[in-house]
């Protein structure tokens, strides 16, 4: 991933939020850019950026407006609605850019929780692969009369600061504000998804704590902080994204403190670089050479790994591969074997039963764990 100076902060994990169609907010001091900078990013990736000044709209222009028909009441959005689902059928995806957001009534707010996590709008839906959202807004400090995200409004959305970069600034006045690339995910970033859920599941299972810390004080509850959601949901998109672009660990850290906070990014990250996991399709081809580690939370990352990337590409071949290596497993006594067998019982390629060679050692952990019976 190449890194180039944005005049406003964050810019790049904003375009990688965009793109992966995580719900963001940026926020900043009034002037800095961000609309600006927002329109043009959607015009560098070729989306509609439909505009919304939120702090204008009546909740009914988001969440529906009542119309009476013969036999029924549906609800309609506003014309904004009506110009996302234009570009759409003109093959253009599209941002919803809901401006001001942080000086929008509480009822607007909460009209639009439901667009920004289903696309439902009233009763139309928008479809999510091609729907991106997000909002800015400023501190509360300096905005006229706004106020700061109540926790289940937060904690749907990606956090990002945006401050202004003077030397970028100067260099975009000069050059008439001349694109700079962003970094653009692949078109196949998704292939990703199961070895970013299978990480951020392992480092969960060694931390547990660290899935759901809502902030005692109302103040930090306004911004990124750790949640089944937060982790499960926008963590991973964020994290699959980064990997198709092959970002550095800053690039990650600073990408998934948007979504659990800086201190659970940068513990989640270190830990996934001391835990110095091995690249699962290196196992699949060679599972006889596979050797488990003695610390049970490693190789439980091992695992989830090497299952996530056979559950990527099932083929009779990769499941045998992973059913070698789960005997392996339990050869050495690990009670983890019963795991990882179960799982590979219940997905396995169609027609294809289950090794009983591999099967017979993983007899005594599955009967243990109560999924087998005699």
């Amino acid at each position: 991933m190449q890194e180039h100076e944005y005049s406003i902060s964050n810019t790049a994990e904003i375009a990688v939020a965009f793109q992966a169609h995580v719900p963001f907010r940026w926020r900043g001091l009034p002037g800095v850019g961000k609309s600006a900078a927002l329109m043009q990013i959607g015009e560098q990736l070729d989306y509609h950026v439909e505009v919304v000044v939120a702090a204008t709209y009546d909740p009914t222009e988001l969440g529906g407006l009542p119309i009476v028909g013969k036999d029924s009441v549906r609800r309609q959005p506003g014309l904004w609605l009506t110009n996302v689902k234009r570009a759409l059928e003109k093959g253009k995806n599209a941002l919803v850019f809901c401006d001001e957001f942080g000086n929008a009534p509480h009822a607007t707010q909460s009209a639009a929780l439901l667009g920004f996590q289903l696309g439902r709008w009233g009763d139309e839906y928008l479809p999510k692969d091609r729907v991106a959202y997000g909002i800015a807004d400023n501190p509360i400090e300096a905005s006229a009369g706004g106020w700061g995200l109540a926790a289940p409004t937060a904690n749907r959305f990606v956090h990002y600061n945006a401050h202004c970069n003077q030397a970028a600034w100067i260099d975009g006045m000069i050059s008439n504000w001349k694109y700079v690339p962003i970094p653009v995910i692949t078109k196949d970033w998704g292939k990703h998804l199961p070895q970013a859920v299978s990480i951020i599941t392992s480092f969960i299972n060694a931390h547990r704590t660290s899935l759901h810390q809502m902030p005692d004080e109302d103040a930090l509850r306004d911004w990124a902080w750790p949640s089944p959601r937060s982790w499960g949901d926008m963590g991973a998109k964020l994290l699959a994204a980064a990997t198709s672009i092959k970002a550095d660990d800053l690039f990650k850290t600073s990408l998934l403190a948007g979504a659990v906070g800086e201190a659970k990014a940068l513990e989640f990250v270190r830990w996934q670089r001391e835990q110095d996991l091995p690249d699962p399709e290196v196992l699949l081809a060679r599972p006889e050479k596979f050797v488990p580690p003695k610390e049970l939370d490693r190789l439980f990352a091992i695992m989830s790994s090497v299952y996530a990337a056979i559950q990527g590409n099932l083929t009779p071949a990769r499941w045998k591969a992973g059913w070698k290596i789960c005997a392996i497993i339990a050869e050495k006594k690990i009670d983890l074997a019963s795991n990882f067998g179960d799982k590979l019982c219940n997905n396995r390629p169609k027609g294809e039963e289950s090794p009983k060679e591999e099967l017979l050692k993983l007899y005594p952990f599955l009967k243990k764990a109560g999924f087998m019976v005699t």
